[in-house]
């Protein structure tokens, strides 16, 4: 018996006794596991893998499943060669050897593992905002990446094998780590990220053009996960005196965060305020001078533990000096758990001795007070909202609500009196 069956029979053992473990749960858990769980003894050949890659594939999307999660899994990104710019040869067999590649060898061993599996795969070269990708930046000379489409059920799909398995960190050191978003990306997603040479392969109807591309915001996988769109601001580039509100539609369940960038500065965070009405989330961002800044949103599940992930970029020209302060009030956490609405006044600083007009929306709340030193003074209740002329002092300024079964205030917001 020839030895490439020979061990297909092995591996085909291995596999039929792992079978009653692979019980399914959810769309891929049965196929992920399976390709996670690949011995050492199938890895061997490309025919080999492939082979065992779709034992338990039931239909094309699942073949391509497979081979997607092996590749993320066991290959690493070649930083060395990245970065030199000596590139090592990339085809299938030097990469299942050797375990590394930059993107041209993930996208050929897809489409390799894919050819044996009796799949359609093509690659695709074009340009894409990667590692060191800023917003704003232009794309010239020879493409820079490389990821592939599959053809399942008679229609082209989107993937990236090389982004699927992690990225590089700050030090352009390479992180593992999983990605869902770039296996089967919807191609009105991977376009604002990925432009291919051949524009047949944007799946898009109309296609865009290069210097769109380029003017698109910067949308990170984060930014699809936690189901959010853009409504105010398609394009990546905004011009404005000193002020900017951007308005993004956004699921009740995720929570947002902004930063003010210039540079390698992150400025004051109270250059930012964000706030939900209805089914969007608004995002106030001012500008301490003329110039030009990143608005970087970041978006998480509103009940999971963890970090916020970096969601969106926005390249902001402001244009003019303002005439007041910039920024706005500091917002507590009860002002976002329980849906409040600040309309007036935006600013967080406030010039001391003059009246200032407060209206805030507030659900539920029985009282709405503004602190001004030690005085308390009543805001009027006209159903949510609650409203009133207050002359500020110099120091901390508070609007605090109190809600039905609390026997004190909850702070919502902090005005600076200067």
């Amino acid at each position: 018996m020839p030895r490439l069956k020979f061990i297909f029979f092995i591996i085909l053992a291995i596999a039929c006794s792992q079978a009653p473990l692979l019980a399914r749960t959810n769309r891929y858990e049965t196929i992920d596991r399976h390709a996670l769980s690949t011995p050492r003894l199938a890895e061997q050949s490309v025919q080999v893998l492939a082979r065992y890659l779709v034992l338990p594939a039931r239909n094309d999307e699942e073949k391509a499943r497979a081979i997607f999660r092996w590749i993320a899994k066991n290959i690493t990104y070649d930083t060395r060669s990245y970065f030199t710019g000596s590139i090592r040869e990339t085809g299938p067999d030097r990469v299942l050897r050797d375990r590394t590649a930059v993107c041209g060898g993930f996208s050929g061993l897809f489409k390799s593992l894919g050819r044996e599996a009796g799949i359609e795969i093509e690659n695709i070269s074009g340009y894409a905002k990667g590692f060191d990708y800023r917003i704003g930046k232009h794309f010239r000379g020879p493409a820079n990446h490389a990821w592939n489409a599959v053809k399942l059920d008679g229609v082209w799909r989107l993937l990236d094998a090389t982004w699927g398995a992690g990225h590089l960190d700050e030090a352009g050191r390479f992180v593992r780590e999983f990605d869902e978003h770039f296996f089967l990306t919807p191609p009105e997603q991977m376009v604002y990220t990925h432009l291919p040479e051949d524009p047949r392969w944007q799946l898009l109807d109309p296609q865009i053009t290069q210097e769109a591309f380029e003017k698109l915001a910067y949308l990170k996988p984060a930014f699809f996960r936690c189901g959010l769109e853009l409504e105010s601001h398609q394009d990546g580039f905004i011009e404005t005196e000193n002020s900017v509100t951007v308005t993004v539609v956004s699921p009740e369940a995720t929570v947002l965060s902004a930063q003010i960038i210039r540079g390698n500065r992150i400025w004051d965070e109270t250059l930012t305020f964000i706030q939900r009405e209805s089914d969007k989330q608004l995002i106030y961002a001012s500008f301490p001078s003329p110039g030009s800044y990143v608005l970087r949103l970041f978006a998480k599940a509103k009940n999971e533990p963890g970090m916020y992930e970096w969601a969106l970029d926005y390249l902001v020209h402001s244009t003019a000096q303002p005439a007041h302060p910039p920024g706005y009030p500091e917002m507590y956490q009860a002002f976002s758990e329980k849906d409040c609405f600040l309309i007036r006044p935006m600013e967080g600083r406030l010039k001391a001795g003059r009246l200032h007009s407060f209206c805030v929306r507030i659900p539920d709340a029985e009282h709405a007070v503004l602190i001004v030193g030690n005085q308390w003074n009543e805001l009027q209740k006209d159903g949510e909202l609650f409203q009133g002329e207050v002359e500020t002092a110099k120091g901390n300024v508070q609007v605090a609500a109190k809600f039905p079964g609390d026997s004190k205030y909850d702070v919502l917001l902090k005005y600076v009196g200067y």
